[in-house]
């Protein structure tokens, strides 16, 4: 059997009991509510890299210039020098 202390016996414990799970389920809830709000900027972030990647390659598609394809989209040379190989 469990010790409790004295002065946790009766209503006391069954309220620190309440306590404790009702701590539980708000961090839980809490967990949830930021992990939700993390995977949404994440995927919004990954939203915006994937449309420079796509409007580099359409852009290079047309035969525009690495340099101006970098200062348009904001995206590294070394980016941009990558999809030149695959584009062409």
């Amino acid at each position: 059997m469990e010790y409790v202390a004295p002065w946790l016996r009766g209503e006391y414990q069954d309220g620190w009991q309440a306590g404790i799970e009702n701590g539980i389920q708000r961090g839980r809830q809490e967990g949830i509510q930021t992990g939700r709000q993390e995977g949404i900027e994440d995927g919004i972030k990954k939203g915006r890299q994937e449309a420079k990647l796509e409007t580099a390659r359409e852009l290079l598609r047309n035969g525009v210039n690495i340099d101006i394809v970098v200062k348009a989209t904001g995206l590294a040379r070394e980016v941009i020098e990558k999809l030149v190989e695959t584009v062409h």
